[in-house]
């Protein structure tokens, strides 16, 4: 499936809390929040728990198995919370789409969303768990009035916060051409849904792939001002969704700040989160780290009885 997945850091934060997964079938975007890093840490931990639950499901429904992966990320994120200190009360949004033959799931937490755009329109697949958006649908606020309103960035539910979690899962019938969108509200809170829309139209009309509408929105999005982390995801559903592939190595461009992944079927997945070969190399640090403490203490302590 030909897709592309990008992530800059925006021209305020000093760090990118942001984390993505994509390999042609599976799609995932989160937005970890707290201090010292650990909404980095935050996102990392769920697309990890999530990636790593959703490969060891068994016999189970996708739609199960998507809210089980969900659910172990809720409970990986908070553990790692209430241990340290320094990484209490952090959290993240979490947004996953899994593509099928005939439709398209999507398990969501928080402001991230997910949309469809079918070269006509483009709609929103998911529903904010955010204070203005209860008061958009209560009345209260405008979706116009809710976009600038001071108190946006309040989110109602997240990842790690509680020791469970409701999820929302959408299941779509796939159409048989048109583009998934999953983002960050880096994205969508510096693009309206209708500027998101003309971009797209107008790539489209250019003949633009996944990779160039991407980088088209993450640009527009630096231009208004980049006050927060850009994820972009884009998956061309008119192309064959690929077999699940393991997670690849963070494949961030140094020249840009961004990392970006397009493949199809049978090419390594996009990532922007600690890989299982990564996490190898560091076990692998920590026992010669061992066998030369040991050495160490053995020259020092018998040594000079011999």
């Amino acid at each position: 499936m030909e897709y592309a997945a990008l992530t800059h850091v925006g021209r305020v934060r000093e760090a990118n809390e942001d984390g993505y997964f994509a390999d042609g079938r599976f799609f995932l975007v989160a937005d970890g929040m707290g201090g010292h890093q650990a909404g980095e840490v935050a996102s990392s931990l769920a697309i990890e728990a999530f990636i790593n639950r959703l490969d060891e499901s068994g016999g189970g429904g996708a739609a199960e198995a998507m809210l089980e992966a969900a659910a172990e990320a809720n409970r990986v994120v908070r553990n790692e919370s209430l241990s340290k200190p320094s990484r209490q009360g952090m959290g993240t949004t979490l947004t996953a789409a899994l593509v099928e033959a005939g439709r398209v799931l999507i398990a969501h937490v928080g402001d991230s969303r997910a949309y469809l755009f079918d070269g006509e329109s483009l709609r929103q697949l998911t529903q904010d768990h955010s204070l203005v958006a209860e008061w958009v649908l209560s009345g209260k606020l405008s979706p116009e009035e809710a976009r600038t309103h001071p108190r946006r960035n309040i989110i109602t539910r997240a990842l790690g916060i509680e020791e469970e979690v409701e999820v929302d899962l959408v299941i779509i019938d796939r159409p048989s051409e048109g583009l998934l969108l999953l983002c960050t509200d880096g994205l969508s809170g510096e693009l309206s849904d209708q500027e998101m829309l003309e971009l797209l139209r107008e790539g489209k009309a250019e003949g633009m792939g996944p990779q160039a509408l991407a980088e088209r929105l993450l640009q527009a999005a630096l231009e208004r001002g980049g006050n927060d982390n850009i994820t972009v995801v884009l998956a061309d559903l008119g192309s064959e969704p690929a077999q699940a592939t393991p997670a690849g190595e963070d494949v961030r461009s140094p020249a840009t700040g961004i990392s970006a992944g397009e493949g199809k079927e049978g090419e390594d997945a996009a990532v922007r989160a600690p890989s299982r070969r990564r996490r190898g190399g560091r076990l692998l640090a920590a026992a010669l780290l061992l066998v030369l403490l040991a050495a160490a203490l053995f020259i020092l302590f018998f040594v000079p009885y011999v």
